[in-house]
């Protein structure tokens, strides 16, 4: 989790209080592991809107290398639904 913060700190809401930590670090740094084990792995999210305090999952997975797809195309994909 220290290289994916290390590379992408903003992917952390610098607004968010305190509880829970947040996932996206940790779905990057398990998609990264298993990349880098030869899986391959993808981040499924919806969030592609960046701001100017925080960084999307999808420009995250970007800048990291690995590969990033809205749910309803991973849906379609692994035919878990049918294609329209």
């Amino acid at each position: 989790m220290k290289e994916i913060l290390a590379e992408v700190p903003q992917v952390l809401d610098p607004n968010k209080d305190a509880g829970a930590d947040e996932a996206d670090p940790y779905v990057l740094a398990v998609a990264q592991r298993l990349r880098q084990e030869g899986t391959d792995a993808r981040v499924v999210t919806e969030e592609r809107r960046d701001t100017n305090s925080k960084m999307s999952m999808n420009t995250a997975a970007g800048i990291l290398g690995i590969p990033s797809v809205p749910l309803a195309a991973f849906l379609k994909v692994e035919k878990v639904v049918p294609s329209i």
